[in-house]
């Protein structure tokens, strides 16, 4: 949230890796530093330190914790701001990295906007980089896609039954390998 804990952030990742290169070279073994632990344990965590230490604001009153040198994705932060500051601890992360980037709606609406992201994270040195969207799943006929207001397979809108006639061209859709 400011230049001075990026500043500790980054101080403090560039100790984590200058000791695990040391004991490299002292034990001749392949340590190396992960930025992104097992995501389940995010809740986990949580879970545990409220139970230990009770519901503390800002910290255990949340269903996980952030994970990694991620920002928080309830952060009100640009794609690009939040790829220019989690950037540089990739650099000391050699075991592995990610950086996420959420987006609203399709991505193929915006070719430009999703190529310029996939840009940013390069020029960076993302060295690994996810780009979320939407995916909707129409729960009726099972289509798995960007669904606007009417279901591009079956028709349906959200909260419509499905009609029989409606149910019968699904069927025959499958069977002949239809969208």
């Amino acid at each position: 949230e400011s230049e001075e804990a990026q500043k500790l952030g980054l101080e403090i990742i560039k100790h984590m890796r200058d000791y695990t290169d040391k004991m490299s070279e002292i034990y001749s073994l392949n340590f190396s530093l992960l930025a992104t632990p097992a995501a389940g344990l995010s809740g986990r965590f949580v879970q545990m330190d409220k139970a230990r230490y009770g519901v503390i604001p800002g910290v255990t009153d949340k269903e996980y914790y952030t994970n990694s040198v991620h920002i928080p994705v309830s952060y009100m932060i640009s794609a690009y701001k939040k790829i220019q500051l989690e950037a540089p601890y990739h650099e000391l992360c050699n075991a592995g990295h990610i950086c996420y980037v959420e987006l609203d709606g399709d991505p193929s609406d915006n070719l430009e906007a999703f190529e310029s992201v996939v840009r940013c994270m390069k020029d960076c040195g993302i060295g690994y980089g996810s780009i979320n969207h939407p995916v909707d799943r129409d729960p009726v006929c099972g289509y798995i896609g960007i669904i606007g207001d009417v279901c591009p397979c079956c028709g349906r809108r959200e909260g419509e039954a499905l009609t029989p006639e409606m149910h019968k061209e699904i069927i025959a859709k499958n069977r002949l390998g239809g969208p």
